[in-house]
């Protein structure tokens, strides 16, 4: 299987933190925006935005959700490296 690189982006205002998750794609006929999905989240400090996006890369890239029979998987943490870029 191949997995597209998942970017984030963490925006600070005064008050809150605006984290994005999203895996960039091609616009075409059938897609207008620029993204397979994207997620907000706001939330008071940049410590409570890095354990989302912590989760969110532990709950959808770990070894039990991704790994196929068909493939050895690789390593937990270098698909993190791989997968995970910011902007």
């Amino acid at each position: 299987m191949n997995y597209g690189k998942v970017r984030y982006q963490m925006v600070e205002s005064d008050e809150t933190i605006l984290l994005k998750i999203w895996e960039p794609a091609a616009v075409d006929d059938n897609r207008l925006k620029p993204y397979f999905f994207m997620v907000n989240y706001s939330v008071p400090s940049m410590g409570e935005a890095k354990a989302i996006l912590k989760q969110y890369m532990l709950h959808n890239y770990s070894e039990e959700n991704v790994s196929t029979a068909t493939e050895e998987p690789a390593s937990l943490i270098n698909r993190l490296r791989q997968s995970l870029l910011p902007i």
